[in-house]
């Protein structure tokens, strides 16, 4: 390319992507960036709003999770919905397996519990 061929490159990544691109070999790229944004994780009423809408996606009109339930879901996924998720789901198959009509504070702290074992 020369001085007179625009290049247009927009780059879409993980977190880890920023860090990345400050490492000396990227530095020349970093300085190129002319625009950045960071999407960062939803709210605490977003990441309710979220699951409410997942779950009646799947079929489900009623509430599965109380309001405490979600306020820890919402705290421990720092609202990253892909957390939120794998959390979520975790929390489900807890309650269903005590036969639980309702995902409590205890059902996601062991989904975290499992979650964090993982690593």
């Amino acid at each position: 390319m020369d001085s007179v061929t625009p290049f247009t490159c927009i780059l879409v990544g993980q977190p880890d992507l920023r860090a990345t691109l400050r490492l000396k070999v990227f530095e020349a790229v970093y300085q190129r960036v002319g625009l950045r944004f960071h999407l960062g994780g939803l709210k605490e009423a977003e990441t309710a709003a979220y699951v409410v809408h997942q779950i009646a996606q799947a079929g489900v009109q009623r509430a599965l999770f109380t309001p405490s339930a979600l306020k820890l879901l919402a705290g421990q996924s720092r609202g990253l919905p892909r957390v939120i998720n794998h959390l979520a789901s975790g929390a489900l198959w807890d309650a269903e397996s005590e036969g639980a009509a309702l995902v409590d504070e205890p059902h996601v702290q062991r989904a975290i519990g499992d979650w964090r074992d993982d690593g």
